[in-house]
């Protein structure tokens, strides 16, 4: 066994079908170039989390001494550390540290990149990386934890890279974009909130709805395929509009919120060919799609109303490990 390994994953947007690809419609999501790195070294006592966004956490190892309360960040890290132990790799005292360039709670992909660069960096400090299929697997495990529900779309993309059609049961199927002269602007709503509970919220209302929900479930799947099209063919104003319309059935089952809104139509007032939020909801990004000469009036644009702001490119490589 190593004494120590590295790796990383990227963050994502979700261009249609946030939400929806829970109760099987399509989602097209994209990795960015922004990525997460985790560094996993053996030694100490216990389990121990560094991460300058999260703090310093730490706790004793699964099965070993009486039983002690579990800080909620550390849990998923736990629950991919007895994935891997199930799989026969042994569970040793070590340190986690995480650096990041994707913003956390935001909507981005965070938490899957993490538990994907935590499952790979472990498993090549033993010797033996897991494969991708394996690495998906292991790593839902931690976002079960962290979000309930998930769809399973945030580990994918982090795990291999580029653009996906992604129904979920599935294989995903990789998508060579064709637009030009285009690029995605991300803006911070700076509003944190659980995934968990926006996704039992929207689950909720579309619940309530009935039958009635059934058809807007199955035009959000059929805005995918359109988007999934537009992408292919580099039709970019299709696809502005496209993303326009999904924004409007999100909201519709109440993902959005007054500063999602706000973002929204900053971006469309600046010349966005489409803006939506991207991710859970309620807070985080939204994203919008500027030709490359209009990017900088919409920067400009959300200044006042987010956090943060950052154009964003394709990423085409998912996980991978690294060199110190």
């Amino acid at each position: 066994m190593r004494r120590a390994a590295r790796a990383s994953a990227p963050g994502k947007v979700i261009i249609v079908g946030e939400h929806f690809v829970v109760r099987g419609s399509l989602a097209i999501v994209a990795a960015i170039g922004r990525r997460l790195r985790v560094t996993v070294r053996s030694g100490g006592k216990g389990i121990v989390l560094e991460s300058s966004m999260l703090g310093r956490h730490s706790a004793p190892l699964p099965g070993q001494g009486a039983a002690a309360k579990v800080s909620p960040v550390l849990e998923p890290y736990i629950a991919v550390l007895r994935s891997l132990a199930a799989r026969g790799y042994s569970v040793v005292p070590h340190t986690i540290l995480v650096e990041s360039g994707i913003p956390p709670r935001a909507g981005l992909g965070s938490s899957a990149a993490s538990m994907v660069a935590y499952a790979l960096s472990y498993s090549a400090m033993h010797g033996d990386p897991l494969s991708a299929e394996d690495l998906y697997s292991v790593a839902m495990e931690g976002e079960k934890i962290a979000h309930g529900k998930p769809s399973g779309v945030d580990v994918t993309i982090a795990v291999r890279g580029g653009v996906l059609a992604y129904r979920r049961g599935e294989n995903p199927v990789d998508i060579r974009p064709g637009l030009t002269g285009v690029t995605l602007l991300v803006a911070d709503t700076g509003v944190e909130r659980r995934t968990r509970d926006v996704v039992e919220h929207v689950l909720s209302i579309a619940d309530a709805l009935g039958e009635a929900s059934t058809y807007i479930y199955r035009a959000a799947d059929l805005i995918a395929r359109e988007a999934l099209h537009a992408i292919e063919k580099g039709d970019a104003e299709r696809l502005g509009l496209i993303m326009n319309a999904a924004q409007g059935l999100l909201s519709s089952l109440g993902a959005s919120s007054l500063e999602i809104e706000t973002l929204v139509y900053r971006m469309r007032s600046a010349g966005a060919l489409g803006a939506k939020l991207t991710g859970a909801g309620w807070g985080g990004c939204v994203i919008g799609l500027f030709k490359e000469g209009e990017v900088e009036r919409g920067l400009e644009s959300v200044v006042e109303s987010s956090s943060q702001a950052f154009t964003a490119s394709i990423a085409e490589e998912g996980a991978r490990l690294e060199e110190f």
